[in-house]
């Protein structure tokens, strides 16, 4: 009986180093998108600033806007013109005037918002370790409404490792 008791107790001693150590791997690991949360209605003054940490120099990847809209953005626009600066690194950028349109992008829905997201930049290596910087904001002289969050999310593409 006393062998069962040990036994168990080195089982639940394993579960807990082995959670500990899928936490502790989730935490270091990259993560694949940032988001900025919007509060209903977005203006030229603001803009999201984000961050990828980047540790993968020689992968394919493909960088990805997603928009998290409600109804009434869809009720009144068709797009969402964004101004994107790319930061590497080493300070370098380059800037992307993109339009986000509702009638190419991939859309989930749920019973009050939309998700959208769509491709800006195609197979793209991130040469360089390091936190990328994402400066997103709107270009467009008027408030667009109904705009909740916006996000850079950076996914392998599909030809792999160049």
């Amino acid at each position: 009986m006393n062998s069962t008791k040990a036994s168990m107790g080195r089982r639940v001693i394993y579960a807990m180093v082995i959670t500990a150590c899928t936490l502790l791997w989730g935490c270091l690991a990259e993560q694949p998108a940032d988001a900025k949360i919007i509060q209903g209605y977005w203006s030229a003054e603001e803009s999201a600033e984000l961050e990828y940490a980047n540790n993968d120099t020689t992968s394919l990847r493909n960088l990805n806007i997603f928009a998290v809209c409600d109804k009434e953005f869809a009720t009144h626009y068709r797009q969402l013109p964004l101004k994107i600066t790319c930061m590497a690194p080493d300070s370098t950028s380059e800037v992307f005037e993109w339009k986000l349109d509702l009638t190419t992008a991939k859309e989930q829905m749920t019973a009050t918002q939309t998700e959208l997201t769509q491709t800006f930049i195609q197979n793209a290596t991130l040469s360089q370790k390091g936190i990328y910087k994402f400066n997103i904001s709107l270009n467009s002289s008027t408030e667009i409404k109904g705009v909740h969050a916006i996000g850079v999310e950076v996914e392998n593409a599909e030809n792999g490792k160049r």
